[in-house]
């Protein structure tokens, strides 16, 4: 009977396309607001997009632009949702915006050319990858809410289980768990029903078709269409999908010949393919750090209620996970009653995103606006930026090349350069607090193999205090074998040095008695959960490192022998965002450093002096540059500027506010200046010194 109905409706489309092929014009209705008039922060617009070589299509509709994006991965593969959404789970724009993407091989992105060899298993998760980064940029969201549906729950599981940071949370709908047993516990319940029913040619069909394990792609389609038959799997009938597709504006009637031709070719290309055939959830999906919620048809034997029960009881999940049964419905509840699939997935809002996500029509919009424009005009290769609001992550951003054609992404490995001072003061405090350093103890006595030579000054004035706020008389910089000197009185006065942070690196090392990079991950890097940053440097950390450029856009070889102390760290924007929380909302009493230590830090110790120090704070601190704003309120942070690259990250602890801009060029300083300038005027702060400048941080 299914057969029966889906050539019907093939004949049907058939002859629509004939007639209709070259008036048709698709598109995505308009959402108005309760006056009928259009709303403001609506958002209903259907977009073809270059993903990985291949155009693809995104159905993107909201209410409201400012809630949380809901990215729904569709079954299959090949089975799209985009032309029946409308119709059964249109209600679910007033809470999210929803983002329907017809899948390579599906729907819109099934052209009548397409290689179905490219549907692999790495190709999905490289495309969904690329789908998560549009979406972030497009609407200023640093995470999405991922739903999978089926086939849609192994990419959306893998997908959070290797990038949690992208995703506000996960919703299984029909989860795989793992092949051959799903297919195991369907047949012996569809025993049970073709004996119940008394059903001979059922019962013969069966018997042709053997027990599972289902070698041949042809065989298992055949066994999931007796197990549909008697109601273990859709809850609406392939004809009464295809007349509803019919009806969407959003598909020509040459889509519609896509959509069923990728629906017949399902999962074929990819049946016997490892990674696809030997998925199982248990193993490869052992935990999740972001909250989520598995909803599962009582009915569904394509996907049993009673395996997802048990992957769900076994899941490592510290964020929180939920088993959510729907009662009279099979494997696609969301069809089978929408409207308690809406108030589900209402609840599920109501506890990860109760307050609305940020306006992309603020700050972010106007960024992607801009810095295409601002890199263009200055010639920037690549720019990846953060903005922490209230003491929480905004958005992150990624503009432009790593280099070597490769598109600069949030997880793209930057040197911190002179950043890097501040995460070397942390260690140093954090010691002090400890009970472990005392800053004001002479260094030779600490650090006994440090001779500074020859020298008419006071050796005994150079403590760890001065070293941390650049008043120790120390030289700028240093070759690694030279000895590092004394080139004025400790405590005359600020004098840059990069040479006094490599003691502090060495200092480190003395106290703790570990090398320097394993102890910042262990007692800095690691506790704060910055698991893309590191000290160390090999070969591995030198390839994944953004190409630097000169100052004539030529570009540069990796830099993979600075000092650790005052500019060894490589970082990505992500943690840099992180670490920005980090200070601004630092507990008391927990193992590192507490509020009143790092406002300790934030005092200022000695007034600044110098090109280009003279323009870009007032004082310096332990680690971090200060300055006073004309509110009264202090700027905190660092600049760093390397061979290939300049960077900048400030922060007002009085408001919570963060900025850190990361870039891989020389020719950064301006560009950098005026996102500065679009920040504090968004967030009505006072200018900075920086927003003011275009000299080098």
């Amino acid at each position: 009977m299914q057969r029966r109905s889906m050539w019907v409706a093939v004949a049907v489309v058939a002859v629509l396309t004939l007639l209709l092929a070259q008036t048709w014009q698709v598109s995505t209705p308009e959402i108005l607001g309760a006056t009928g008039q259009p709303s403001p922060y609506a958002i209903a617009t259907l977009e073809q997009v270059r993903i990985n070589g291949m155009n693809q299509w995104l159905l993107i509709r909201g209410h409201d632009r400012r809630q949380p994006v809901l990215l729904w991965l569709h079954g299959g593969p090949g089975a799209a949702q985009m032309p029946i959404a409308r119709h059964y789970n249109g209600a679910l724009e007033t809470d999210f915006v929803v983002v329907h993407w017809d899948q390579r091989g599906a729907g819109k992105s099934n052209p009548f050319r397409f290689d179905p060899t490219t549907m692999t298993f790495e190709q999905f998760l490289a495309d969904a990858r690329v789908v998560t980064r549009l979406l972030q940029q497009r609407f200023g969201q640093e995470r999405l809410l991922l739903l999978g549906h089926s086939w849609g729950t192994q990419l959306g599981a893998t997908l959070v289980h290797e990038h949690p940071e992208d995703y506000l949370g996960y919703v299984a709908v029909a989860q795989v768990v793992e092949r051959g047993q799903s297919h195991k516990i369907a047949y012996d319940w569809l025993l049970e029903q073709i004996e119940a029913a008394d059903d001979p040619r059922a019962r013969e069909r069966l018997a042709d078709l053997g027990e599972p394990p289902f070698g041949d792609h042809a065989q298992y389609v055949a066994f999931a269409g007796l197990v549909d038959a008697f109601g273990g799997s859709m809850d609406v009938g392939f004809g009464a999908l295809a007349r509803t597709a019919l009806l969407a504006r959003e598909y020509s009637p040459l889509d519609y010949l896509r959509w069923i031709r990728g629906a017949q070719r399902g999962s074929g290309p990819m049946w016997k393919q490892p990674r696809y055939a030997d998925f199982d959830a248990r193993r490869d999906v052992s935990h999740l750090n972001v909250p989520a919620f598995f909803i599962t048809g009582e009915r569904d034997f394509n996907t049993p209620l009673a395996l997802t029960r048990s992957f769900v009881e076994s899941l490592a999940a510290p964020a929180g996970s939920r088993l959510l049964p729907i009662a009279d419905a099979a494997h696609t509840p969301f069809l089978a009653d929408p409207d308690r699939f809406h108030a589900v997935m209402a609840d599920i809002k109501a506890v990860l995103a109760p307050e609305a996500a940020v306006p992309p029509h603020g700050l972010a919009a106007q960024l992607d606006r801009q810095v295409p424009r601002l890199m263009a005009r200055n010639g920037v290769e690549g720019v990846a930026l953060a903005v922490v609001k209230n003491g929480r992550i905004a958005f992150t951003r990624a503009y432009g090349s790593s280099g070597d054609l490769r598109p600069l992404e949030r997880g793209s490995r930057f040197r911190a350069e002179s950043i890097s001072k501040i995460f070397t003061a942390w260690a140093v405090m954090e010691l002090a607090l400890r009970g472990e350093l005392d800053l004001d103890a002479p260094l030779s006595r600490l650090l006994p193999d440090w001779q500074p030579g020859p020298t008419s000054f006071d050796i005994d004035g150079v403590t760890p205090r001065r070293l941390l706020n650049h008043t120790a008389g120390i030289v700028m910089n240093t070759a690694p074998d030279e000895v590092i000197t004394l080139v004025r009185e400790p405590g005359a006065g600020f004098a840059y040095s990069n040479a006094g942070y490599v003691l502090l690196e060495r200092l480190v090392e003395a106290v703790s008695g570990r090398d320097f990079a394993e102890h910042l991950q262990a007692r800095i890097l690691a506790p704060l959960g910055l698991d893309a940053s590191t000290f160390h440097m090999n070969a591995e950390i030198a390839e994944a490192l953004v190409t630097g450029h000169d100052r004539d856009g030529r570009p540069l070889p990796a830099v993979t022998d600075a000092p650790r102390g005052p500019a060894g760290l490589t970082t990505t924007i992500t943690d840099l965002a992180r670490f920005m929380v980090a200070n601004l909302t630092a507990d008391p009493g927990t193992e590192l450093l507490d509020q009143e230590q790092l406002a300790s830090m934030w005092t200022p110790s000695t007034p600044t002096g110098g090109w280009p120090w003279r323009m870009l704070a007032d004082h310096y601190g332990y680690g971090y540059a200060i300055e006073r704003l004309p509110n009264g309120a202090i700027a905190v942070g660092h600049g760093g500027e390397g061979s290939g690259g300049i960077n900048w990250l400030q922060m007002i602890p009085a408001t919570g506010d963060g900025l850190v801009i990361l870039t891989n060029s020389k020719r950064g300083s301006p560009l950098i200046a005026e996102i500065a300038g679009l920040w504090t005027a968004s967030r009505g702060l006072p200018d900075t010194k920086i927003d003011q400048t275009t000299s080098r941080p």
